[in-house]
């Protein structure tokens, strides 16, 4: 999954040894895009809760370039993730399927 960025912000990334979130803040736009995964087992599984953007700032590559940044921090990590698809707002199972 290659980021095609269009939007200039700040990746902030937040790693403990429970929790990993990553954070990217688009200077002039108010809400934060966000992803979040979190450990669930001692034998290193993690689990793929959040993944958000604002409204206002999608379509411009910010969901990719998180799903990127995460992917490296999984495998530099050796970590396996559990993720399901879970529908809200305006994001149908279609659109998140396909993304």
């Amino acid at each position: 999954m290659a980021s095609m960025l269009t939007m200039e912000g700040e990746l902030t990334k937040r790693i403990t040894k429970d929790c990993i979130t990553l954070v990217y803040c688009v200077p002039g736009h108010s809400g934060l895009a966000s992803a979040t995964i979190e450990k669930i087992c001692d034998d290193g599984t993690w689990f793929f809760p959040r993944l958000f953007v604002p409204k206002s700032i999608r379509n411009q590559g910010i969901a990719s370039l998180l799903m990127d940044e995460l992917i490296k921090i999984l495998d530099d990590n050796k970590i396996t993730l559990m993720g399901g698809i879970y529908p809200t707002g305006d994001l149908d199972y279609d659109r998140l399927t396909t993304f």
